[in-house]
């Protein structure tokens, strides 16, 4: 039997839309007020894959307005999780839950003055079940994982990207 290929790819940047700036966020606080979808990124029902990567842009008007926030984006597959309160703790649903991947603010680099990215390796696996509202989006929801705080700037904005490796067959799965 020849064996079977697994398939590298990718979704579009999704903006973490509305960053909260009413004070400062701290350990387990939601960044915003919404669910980041991203939709249509596995093939079908009973589809296995591995989420490889998660890539973290940060960009502000001025340089002074990076935070480089230590994160925690919670992933969830089919069901999308309650919307949380931007600046208010998040208790989110286990529901769909695939995992959670950190980023720390070292993992940031300095692409300019204004920009930083993350790229943060992991190992998030699971098969999806087919059930749910979207047997084929990936949801997401980040938190602060900073225990000291920070604020961001009105100019402030955070996307998220995540690389997948898809399987065709269970058997693949390491």
């Amino acid at each position: 039997m020849a064996p079977y290929a697994t398939v590298l790819t990718t979704t579009a940047p999704k903006e973490v839309t509305t960053l909260y700036t009413g004070g400062a966020l701290t350990t387990g606080e939601a960044l915003n007020s919404s669910v980041i979808q991203f939709p249509a990124i596995l093939h079908g029902v009973y589809q296995p894959f591995r989420v490889v990567a998660v890539y973290a842009y940060e960009k502000a008007t001025a340089a002074g307005d990076i935070r480089k926030p230590a994160i925690r984006i919670h992933l969830y597959h089919a069901n999308a999780p309650s919307s949380p309160t931007g600046g208010s703790a998040y208790a989110g649903s286990t529901v769909g839950l695939c995992g959670s991947v950190t980023v720390a603010t070292a993992d940031y680099s300095r692409v300019a003055d204004n920009v930083y990215e993350a790229q943060v390796s992991t190992d998030v696996t699971m098969v999806s079940n087919g059930s749910g509202g979207d047997a084929t989006s990936l949801f997401a929801v980040v938190t602060s994982n900073d225990g000291t705080g920070y604020t961001f700037a009105a100019s402030s904005q955070l996307w998220i990207q995540i690389y997948l490796e898809l399987h065709p067959r269970l058997s693949n799965l390491p």
